[in-house]
């Protein structure tokens, strides 16, 4: 078991509606099912370790998805000090990286 004083690396979080039982269960055969949930249609990431292959897990997703699939997943690289914003609608995935000094001056701003 790992300790929880150990820094993580990479934090995930967001969730993706369209997502069947069947599709989670391919998943689940694939990729290791720590910090991901699902629940009726919709797949919840919340995740903390030192790596994890989201991109790759994604490929593996979209064209599996419903058509009126959508979601946005955020994985932050602490390392890097940048946040790689994913979102899905129907079964594309656009990618967007921004610094998270960018995001941090949003929150402080409001």
């Amino acid at each position: 078991s790992k300790s929880k004083s150990m820094r993580s690396d990479i934090t995930i979080y967001g969730d993706i509606t369209g997502v069947s039982a069947e599709v989670y269960e391919a998943l689940g055969q694939q990729w290791d099912w720590d910090g991901l949930s699902h629940s009726g249609e919709t797949l919840t990431f919340d995740v903390e370790g030192r790596h994890f292959f989201l991109e790759e897990l994604l490929e593996f997703l979209a064209p599996r998805l419903a058509s009126g699939a959508e979601g946005k997943v955020d994985y932050i690289d602490h390392y890097e000090w940048r946040m790689h914003r994913y979102r899905i609608t129907g079964q594309e995935v656009s990618c967007q990286v921004v610094s998270l000094n960018d995001v941090l001056d949003q929150y402080n701003h409001r």
